[in-house]
C-alpha cells in the first residue's frame, strides 16, 4: 500500500512540475515599450532622473547595456548620466520581461548646454527719443529669453538671431536706463 501512495504522489507531483515548467516556456509575449516621464529637453546640468513605467520585474536597458535595474510596482526613476561636453545626448530605453522577451524600444534626446548666450547687441543706430516709446533691435542667440530691467517679457530671439522690443520712455524729460538680458532656455 505504501508503494501505490508513493507512485501516486510522484505522478501528481510530476504532473504539477510539467504544468508549471509548460507555462513558463511559452511566454513569448514581449512588454509593452516602456513609458518615461520627468525627462526634460535642455538642461545645464551632469545628470538628470527619469521615471519609468513599463511590465513589474523587467529589467532596464540602456543604450543596449543591462542597468542593472528591474521596474518594482511597474515603475522606477533612473539617473542619466550627462558629463562631458555640451551638445544633444541620446539615450535608447527598452524592456526585458523575465522569459527574456523585449520591448520596443524609447529614444529620448537631452541638450546639454552650459554655456550662456552672448551679451544681446543693440542694432539700432540712434539711441535718442523724443515719443514715449522706443524700438530696438536686438541680436543675440536664438530662442533665448528677453529680460528687461530684472522682469521676464514675453519677447525671445528669433530663429534668425533678432528681436525688436519697444522700450516705455514714458515719464519726466531726461536719460532713461535699461538692464537687457538674454536667457537662454537652461
Amino acid at each position: 500500500m505504501k508503494t501505490k501512495l508513493i507512485s501516486k504522489t510522484l505522478s501528481i507531483f510530476a504532473v504539477l512540475s510539467m504544468a508549471t515548467l509548460m507555462t513558463g516556456c511559452f511566454d513569448k509575449t514581449p512588454p509593452l515599450s516602456p513609458t518615461l516621464s520627468d525627462v526634460v529637453e535642455s538642461t545645464s546640468k551632469n545628470s538628470v532622473d527619469v521615471s519609468i513605467k513599463g511590465e513589474n520585474g523587467s529589467k532596464i536597458f540602456v543604450n543596449g547595456k543591462d542597468s542593472g535595474t528591474k521596474l518594482k510596482d511597474g515603475k522606477n526613476s533612473f539617473t542619466l548620466d550627462l558629463a562631458g561636453e555640451d551638445g544633444e545626448k541620446s539615450f535608447d530605453f527598452l524592456l526585458q520581461d523575465e522569459a527574456g522577451n523585449k520591448s520596443q524600444v524609447v529614444n529620448v534626446k537631452i541638450l546639454k548646454d552650459t554655456t550662456a548666450p552672448k551679451i544681446p547687441v543693440i542694432s539700432t543706430a540712434s539711441l535718442v527719443s523724443k515719443k514715449d516709446k522706443f524700438e530696438i533691435e536686438l541680436i543675440g542667440e536664438a530662442g533665448s529669453e528677453i529680460i528687461i530691467n530684472g522682469k521676464k517679457t514675453t519677447h525671445k530671439i528669433d530663429k534668425d538671431g533678432k528681436a525688436k522690443l519697444i522700450l516705455d520712455t514714458s515719464g519726466k524729460d531726461g536719460e532713461k536706463s535699461f538692464t537687457i538680458l538674454a536667457v537662454d532656455k537652461v
